[in-house]
């Protein structure tokens, strides 16, 4: 909550991601957990580098099974947003191994936002994240929903 209010007072931009790996289960169910949990580093290790190398100082996080949130301080959605498709766009060339010959591409959903002076709690900043992400898993998968303007990533 402090964060939140200091946040607001010294008009810093904070640009919260969520993403998931679209399909997640069936890694899990036609490979088994174990290349489930390997796609899992594999995605984190790749936004992770991806990060450090723009120098964007930004933290990500695993929130729960195949879901992922980033925090960018002192930069808006619409300056983050960029960053991700980007990194995204690295994730979707490359393939994952499953086996010796078998290569997947493995591709995310994306929602993101700002944090807004109405927001209320950090709770309402998260929710409203969340509910972008839904929109771009609805809206076909491998989606990017910024501040509720969803397009397809190709």
């Amino acid at each position: 909550m402090k964060f939140l209010k200091f946040t607001l007072i010294n008009d810093l931009p904070v640009a919260m991601v969520m993403f998931d790996i679209d399909h997640f289960k069936l890694f899990n169910d036609q490979y088994g957990h174990q290349v489930g949990d390997n796609v899992l580093k594999y995605v984190a290790q790749l936004f992770s580098d991806e990060l450090f190398e723009r120098k964007t100082n930004a933290q990500l996080f695993r929130v729960g099974g195949e879901e992922f949130t980033i925090i960018f301080r002192n930069r808006t959605s619409a300056e983050a947003a960029p960053i991700v498709k980007t990194i995204r766009d690295i994730l979707v060339e490359k393939t994952f191994e499953v086996k010796d010959d078998l290569n997947v591409r493995v591709t995310v959903s994306i929602g993101v936002t700002d944090l807004k002076k109405s927001d209320q709690s950090a709770k309402d900043f998260y929710k409203r994240v969340d509910k972008y992400l839904y929109q771009a898993k609805n809206n076909s998968r491998n989606s990017m929903s910024v501040e509720g303007d969803v397009s397809s990533l190709s």
